[in-house]
Formats: structure tokens, C-alpha cells, sequence
């Protein structure tokens, strides 16, 4: 399973989710696969521009995953934009409320060892059904079980308590943004889609 059929998932299994945000960007390499010394304006820089937002129905996201698994592209504008990577965004509105689907991205090194442990603190703060994909570098994890501002921070905070395999890097930016990101698509540098390797259930 491929990281824009686990959102189709993740909203089937969720009734109240009436649409997912996604933010298509340009990849850039980051601060660790960056070689040159680093000033802190780099150190500090936080992209907040979230002008182009594409907001997908449940329905059109069926129909984009239909169209996937038949083999045909979907048209440009959903989860295909020339040059860029498509971010699916973590932030959802139900009934006037604010939720969020959990979504973590980790730094370590894809090894059987490091899967082990990723799994294990997963189910330790309280992810019980969830999947973990191979992201290319590292792993991208996908919660099914939606989470209040407040619970969402929390596990933001407990995540970063995970040091040496969660990023903090991209906690730091999530905060700053009050949403997570995680890529669903491949392009350019990032050339490996996001894949399931293990399910929490």
C-alpha cells in the first residue's frame, strides 16, 4: 500500500472526515543532507507559505485512488504537479472542531532493529492502529485514530522525547505550523514513494 491509499484509508475508516488538505512543493535537500556550513538564518528558516492548498473531497479522493490502482493518472491538480512533491496536511475541520490525523516523520537508518523500535514506541504513547511506510531515507508514520489540538501536541512532545529516531527538525516545523506535512508522492530527489512496510492494529 502506497502513502495516498493509506489517506483514502484512513478518511474511509473515519466517517467525519469530509475532506483532507494537500500542499504540493518543490523537494529541497535538508539540513542534514546539507554538507556546507550552516548559518542560523538556515538553521532557522521555516517556509510558513501555504498558499497553494488543494482541499479534496472523501469522494474525489476514492476517485483519485480508483483511478491509481487502474493504472490511469489522475489529472493534474490532485496528487500530480510537474516538479513538485505532494504534502498531505494533518489539520482537519469536523463539526467546528479541529483534528488532526497523527502523522510522524523519522531520521533513522531503515534497518529490521530500528523497525522494531519504532513500533514498540508507537504503541507506547498510545498509537494502537496505525502503519509505517519506508519513505526512501527513513519512515513516515500514519496514525488511523484522529487526535485533538491538544492530544496532537502531545504527541508531538512524546515523539520528541524519541531522540536519534524521530526528526526534530521536523517536529520544530510542525509546531511553528500547528499541522503536520508528510510526503505522499515521489519526484526529483525524492524519488521513492512512501511505502507500508509494517501495520500497528
Amino acid at each position: 500500500m502506497t502513502a495516498p491509499e493509506v489517506v483514502a484509508e484512513i478518511v474511509k475508516v473515519n466517517p467525519e472526515i469530509r475532506a483532507v488538505s494537500f500542499h504540493p512543493y518543490t523537494p529541497r535537500k535538508n539540513v542534514k543532507e546539507n554538507s556546507l556550513p550552516l548559518s542560523f538564518s538556515r538553521l532557522l528558516y521555516h517556509d510558513s507559505s501555504k498558499e497553494r492548498i488543494i482541499k479534496l473531497t472523501r469522494e474525489e479522493i476514492a476517485a483519485v485512488i480508483k483511478l491509481k490502482r487502474e493504472g490511469k493518472e489522475p489529472q493534474e491538480g490532485y496528487f500530480l504537479w510537474a516538479d513538485e512533491v505532494v504534502g498531505v496536511m494533518s489539520r482537519i475541520r469536523v463539526r467546528n472542531k479541529i483534528l488532526h490525523i497523527p502523522l510522524m516523520d523519522f531520521c533513522c537508518e531503515d534497518s529490521p532493529d530500528n523497525l522494531k523500535q519504532i513500533k514498540g514506541f508507537l504503541y507506547e504513547v498510545g498509537q494502537k492502529r496505525g502503519v509505517i511506510l519506508l519513505s526512501g531515507r527513513s519512515y513516515h508514520y500514519y496514525g488511523v485514530d484522529l487526535l485533538s489540538d491538544k492530544e496532537w501536541v502531545k504527541f508531538l512532545g512524546k515523539c520528541l522525547l524519541f531522540s536519534g529516531y524521530t526528526d526534530e527538525r521536523y517536529i520544530g516545523h510542525r509546531l511553528l505550523d500547528g499541522c503536520g506535512i508528510l510526503r505522499i508522492s515521489a519526484r526529483g530527489i525524492r524519488s521513492q514513494m512512501p511505502t507500508v512496510v509494517s501495520i500497528l492494529e
